[in-house]
């Protein structure tokens, strides 16, 4: 009789050990459905973030490489130039190469001949990213034309003074303001309001002049 009652309840321990198990088993499998389902969606995020980030670098792109053209084919009317910017990834960032399309020749900036192209290159390449602010578009500048011809630098002001007046969609101006620190008279002659500044060592305080033009 005891065997049989020492049978029975180790058959009860062992269906309530089951019923442990089963339990157990179902939570590790209702889990393992969770985080599966959440790497599935993981990895669909990550596609539609490659996906937008791919067609907003495109974008990118294009809207430098049109304004840094533009820039180029306004001051070199008679050599022009076309500017290229082109995303790439490595070690697992996004850098921007650059380059100048001649003669059906492709090359990059930094190899170009020719002083006063980079300098065009990197004052319009500043002057696109700094459209891409939502406000308070405003560049500073020194020097940025030392290395231009002397023959360029008139429509190298022209350019500076339009992309001033030439507005965006929303009727914002697409770059409000640029100060430029300069010795250039065709760049002074284009300017709205010129500042001289003098050595504090020839002039004292109370004698520096300013003077404003327009």
């Amino acid at each position: 009789m005891n065997s049989i009652q020492d049978m029975s309840d180790a058959l009860i321990r062992l269906q309530e050990r089951r019923r442990i198990l089963e339990e157990n088993l179902d939570k590790e499998e209702k889990e393992r459905k969770y985080w599966n389902n959440r790497y599935e969606n993981g990895l669909k995020a990550r596609v539609l973030i490659q996906s937008a980030s791919q067609k907003t670098q495109k974008n990118i792109e294009g809207r430098i490489s049109n304004l840094v053209t533009l820039a180029l084919e306004g001051v070199f009317e008679d050599d022009p130039s076309q500017f290229l910017c082109e995303f790439v990834t490595r070690r697992n960032k996004s850098e921007a190469d650059l380059f100048i399309v001649k003669n059906e020749q492709k090359m990059r900036v930094m190899n170009s001949d020719g002083g006063g192209l980079l300098d065009i290159c990197s004052l319009s390449s500043r002057l696109s990213f700094a459209t891409f602010r939502p406000s308070r578009r405003i560049l500073i500048s020194d020097e940025p034309f030392r290395n231009l011809s002397a023959s360029y630098q008139p429509a190298a002001a022209r350019i500076l003074k339009s992309v001033c007046e030439t507005k965006d969609k929303t009727e914002q101006a697409i770059i409000e303001q640029i100060i430029l620190v300069t010795h250039i008279e065709g760049l002074i002659a284009e300017a709205d309001n010129v500042i001289d500044i003098e050595s504090a060592s020839s002039k004292t305080k109370k004698e520096k002049k300013s003077r404003r033009f327009k």
